[in-house]
């Protein structure tokens, strides 16, 4: 990706940030934009920084924003879910971090940030897979309890 697009949001304002410590170093994330974004934290167990953004009475009608996470926190690239969904997303890298990219119609979200070894890009086929196999399961011992129970 291009740097100069990220540019600009790095210098619209002072960014939220966060101090994290994973696997016994201290590290700094941040979040700047042309909206608003809180509660930064990050999970070390998932290695997912979760964060919300919302709107302002100065805000636009979507938020464009960009995610400073250093590269030991994150496993595989960048991958950004709004509301548990997977929205478009960007990034360029240096040495030690990435910068991330995406934009969203504004009113409050939850954002999460992880990699691409963290967060399966297919999860919205999972949930539906996993269901399927635990009904066939259930069905499975049930139809066997009914023969043990007729013979």
């Amino acid at each position: 990706g291009r740097t100069d697009s990220y540019d600009y949001y790095l210098n619209t304002g002072p960014p939220v940030t966060a101090a994290v410590t994973f696997q016994g170093n201290r590290y700094t994330i941040a979040v700047n934009g042309n909206a608003s974004a809180w509660d930064l934290g990050f999970d070390p167990e998932r290695r997912l920084l979760n964060f919300t953004i919302g709107s302002t009475y100065r805000s636009p009608a979507v938020g464009e924003f960009v995610v400073l996470i250093p590269k030991q926190l994150l496993d595989g690239v960048p991958v950004v879910f709004v509301d548990n969904v997977e929205v478009p997303s960007a990034f360029t890298e240096n040495a030690t971090q990435y910068f991330i990219r995406f934009d969203y119609p504004l009113s409050q979200h939850a954002v999460t940030v992880g990699g691409s070894n963290t967060i399966p890009e297919n999860i919205s086929l999972l949930v539906p897979l996993l269901l399927t196999v635990a009904t066939l399961s259930f069905s499975r011992r049930r139809a066997r309890s009914r023969s043990r129970q007729t013979q």
